[in-house]
């Protein structure tokens, strides 16, 4: 089965918004079939854990899991909730987990999008991040194989205010997804490729004074997996039809 996406990506940004220590975006739409939330943030902290730490997001009282560029820069952060509760929810944020601790610059952008298709026993097979100077990045390399999906987000500090254009690039037709609308000194955009192997990608945007990128490699679902309910119709069936 293969893995694709389900719904739009959206994005909420602004100054002085989001960089609190918590807070709730409302009216948040989860697609009816989605299995996995991607959220991807473009932000600066000082600390890579404040954007990565486990439970920054929490949708239908189920928590993220996230990875962060580590460089002290202007960072990239990419987290996923597992099974998201569909329809309209609420998104909460806690930088950093728990109590939550306040993002040292105001500027933040926060987008997200939703995926199906997924191994939902065991989704991940790898993740890993890259930051620094400079207007290129890339990931080290991923372990990943034919049949996953590797998501991808960057994010940089533009200090034109230009809303810059990401290229992404790389094996396994690596490409760009989406560009997300810049907010003020803050951009970013999401990329995806399809594996053959282990690979890395790479996202460049000229003019890009600093950034990161994170990514995760997504295992897909089993050829002909069924569901529970499925298995359970099944049986019945062949229950039915024995002499």
């Amino acid at each position: 089965m293969a893995i694709t996406q389900t719904g739009s990506i959206t994005t909420v940004s602004g100054n002085g918004v989001y960089n609190g220590a918590s807070g709730t975006i409302s009216g948040i739409t989860v697609p009816a079939d989605a299995e996995i939330m991607f959220i991807g943030v473009s932000a600066y902290s000082g600390t890579a854990a404040i954007l990565s730490g486990a439970g920054t997001f929490d949708i239908g009282g189920n928590n993220s899991v996230g990875v962060a560029s580590a460089a002290t820069n202007w960072r990239s952060a990419l987290h996923y909730i597992l099974a998201p509760a569909t329809g309209t929810q609420n998104l909460d944020w806690q930088w950093g987990g728990g109590a939550g601790s306040a993002l040292e610059d105001s500027v933040v952008i926060i987008s997200r999008g939703f995926w199906k298709g997924i191994d939902t026993g065991s989704p991940v097979r790898d993740s890993d991040s890259q930051g620094g100077n400079g207007d290129s990045h890339t990931t080290p390399t991923l372990t990943a194989q034919t049949g996953d999906l590797i998501i991808a987000f960057g994010g940089s500090f533009d200090a034109p205010e230009a809303n810059l254009s990401f290229t992404y690039s790389g094996s396994g037709g690596a490409a760009t997804l989406q560009d997300v609308t810049s907010a003020s000194y803050a951009d970013g955009a999401w990329g995806t490729a399809s594996p053959t192997g282990d690979q890395t990608i790479t996202w460049t945007a000229t003019g890009a004074d600093e950034g990161g990128i994170a990514a995760w490699v997504l295992k897909a679902a089993a050829a002909g997996a069924v569901s529970g309910q499925a298995r359970l119709g099944q049986r019945f069936f062949m229950r039915g039809t024995r002499h």
